[in-house]
């Protein structure tokens, strides 16, 4: 199976996204904080604010976070593989809906490639599969793990 697919470009989105709202959060509730001690009067409805800020912006930063490193993570076991790992050219035989991952009421595909013996999945993929279908597409092979691989359908 598969284990390191490269990311779309709407997961960085959705990672920058979650990053951004979580700063400007995290940012209004500091300046929030920093107001109440330097005002005197309206300490409750700056610390109160402020805490309402925090509990939203941290979440989504933290969230953001750890959704970019996977991202960033994911995009470089791939070029990592595209880069020292063993070519081989494999016939896109078949093809899947991913009922996993839904957007806008559409599933993504999934392709299984032949190279002799040995059959690949690939990521998921959200354009027209029949494009693909009976074509050779690169297969990026680990050399010390086969079973570690990138399908590149594009």
């Amino acid at each position: 199976m598969n284990k390191h697919f490269k990311p779309t470009i709407a997961q960085n989105i959705l990672a920058i996204i979650f990053l951004s709202t979580g700063g400007i959060f995290s940012i209004a509730s500091l300046i929030m904080f920093i107001l109440t001690f330097l005002m005197v009067g309206n300490i409750f409805l700056f610390s109160t604010l402020a805490i309402v800020f925090a509990s939203l912006g941290l979440p989504f930063l933290i969230t953001g976070f750890i959704f970019w490193v996977y991202v960033k993570k994911q995009d470089e076991r791939a070029m990592q593989l595209m880069e020292r790992g063993n070519r081989v050219m494999a016939k896109v035989v078949d093809y899947r809906f991913n009922p996993m991952v839904r957007l806008n009421r559409r599933n993504p595909v999934r392709f299984t490639c032949e190279c002799g013996n040995d059959r690949y999945i690939s990521g998921n993929y959200w354009g027209n599969p029949e494009e693909i279908i009976g074509k050779e597409v690169s297969v990026y092979l680990d050399l010390n793990d086969p079973k570690n691989y990138y399908v590149s359908v594009i």
